[in-house]
């Protein structure tokens, strides 16, 4: 976990690890992801008890293109809530923006999420400063991963590697859509360095 001034490591086998406390003190907080790091945050919710616990009350989104129904799918098999978001619809996208903005439910969400990968949309700035400030970006990478895709790149790990998961500091609450777009892209680009030097 990265508070901004330190990294701290949490553990399964650490009793006193405040990661599962911390995030489920908050009423309400999203943390987004770059897409191409998904499959390794569902591999360690999978293998750790701590991100298990942790992530009972989130809900993970994913779009309904083909990959994001079949994310859907995987997200029922292992118990873990799903949300829509419509990329077929812009009617449906705007009816399922609205309900998270009124509610603002707990999210776990790829920031870039269908494309441009790596870049963050006015739409995801949009989302994240509806949350007022209650945003945790979230990187993970592994030392040992398959990439598929091309032009995502998503890791998925091979047998026995090790992943790394970093939980970064709250973004501050900013009104310039652009500020946040700056803020949410250079945090997780700096999260995803912090995490490789843990390796």
């Amino acid at each position: 976990m990265d508070d901004g001034a330190e990294t701290r490591p949490f553990s399964d086998e650490s009793p006193l690890d405040s990661l599962s406390t911390e995030l489920l003190s908050y009423s309400t907080v999203l943390l987004p992801l770059w897409n191409a790091h998904s499959v390794l945050l569902l591999s360690s919710y999978l293998s750790s008890s701590l991100l298990a616990h942790a992530a009972q009350r989130f809900e993970a989104v994913a779009d309904d293109s083909l990959g994001g129904q079949f994310s859907q799918l995987l997200y029922r098999r292992i118990s873990l809530p799903g949300r829509q978001l419509s990329i077929r619809s812009a009617e449906d996208r705007l009816e399922d923006l609205r309900k998270i903005v009124n509610g603002t439910p707990p999210l776990v969400m790829a920031a870039d999420s269908h494309g441009p990968y790596r870049e963050i949309s006015p739409g995801m700035a949009r989302l994240a400063r509806s949350y007022h400030g209650l945003v945790r970006p979230v990187s993970s990478v592994c030392d040992r991963a398959i990439h598929v895709f091309p032009r995502i790149r998503i890791a998925i790990p091979r047998a026995r590697s090790r992943i790394v998961v970093l939980f970064g500091a709250p973004l501050r609450h900013a009104e310039s859509m652009g500020v946040v777009r700056a803020s949410l892209s250079q945090t997780l680009r700096m999260l995803e360095t912090q995490a490789h030097a843990l390796l």
